[in-house]
């Protein structure tokens, strides 16, 4: 299960015109059916893109209705932190947000309703028990970083994890295992281990 799945805009959008212009007119064929098969969820993901163009955004599930809103939520059950241009890069599928996930796991095209509802479901289901901060960091090139947080917002990451970029690039072509490249020190962790292994089933 992908942590989440957004559809790619044309190219030129910004941050802004993506959440408050562009993105909630994709849901169109969405409420209707959340309404029908899931009208009791209740979820929510806030985006805080930092530094210049960056923004805060929050995309909430309720009572049958998905809509976008400028902002972060208390009622989230997430939180994306990352570089504006960071998230600009995600949001096009130039990037995977996490490792596990592939190029163009966060830019997903036309969204299907009947796909949205049960990832809906089944992340409401998952992050039930799920409190805390992990924090990914790619190394050396061009930099990038992002933090998810589960539940409340916190300060600190509750595990962080940092590879090269070089070696992140292998793993996504498949040229380099995960777990070889844990054993032989190419990926940095540290933190809590056992939150990490929580979210698991999220992030592959």
């Amino acid at each position: 299960m992908a942590l989440f799945q957004l559809p790619t805009p044309p190219e030129g959008l910004s941050l802004k015109e993506y959440f408050e212009s562009w993105l909630p007119g994709q849901f169109g064929e969405i409420s209707p059916v959340l309404k029908e098969n899931a009208p009791d969820i209740k979820f929510g993901i806030s985006f805080k893109a930092e530094g210049e163009e960056g923004g805060e955004w929050t995309i909430l599930v309720k009572e049958g209705e998905i809509k976008t809103e400028p902002g972060l939520s208390e009622g989230a059950n997430l939180c994306i932190i990352l570089p504006a241009k960071g998230l600009q890069e995600v949001i096009m599928g130039r990037r995977p947000l996490f490792m596990g996930m592939r190029r163009g796991g966060a830019g997903a095209g036309e969204i299907k309703p009947e796909k949205m509802v049960k990832q809906f479901k089944k992340m409401t289901e998952t992050l039930k028990e799920i409190q805390g901060m992990v924090e990914f960091k790619l190394t050396g090139g061009e930099e990038f970083w992002a933090r998810i947080n589960f539940g409340p917002l916190q300060e600190e990451p509750t595990v962080s994890i940092s590879i090269s970029e070089s070696d992140f690039q292998a793993m996504q072509k498949g040229e380099l295992d995960p777990q070889t490249a844990f054993m032989s020190g190419k990926v940095q962790i540290s933190g809590d281990l056992s939150f990490l292994f929580k979210l698991a089933p999220l992030m592959m």
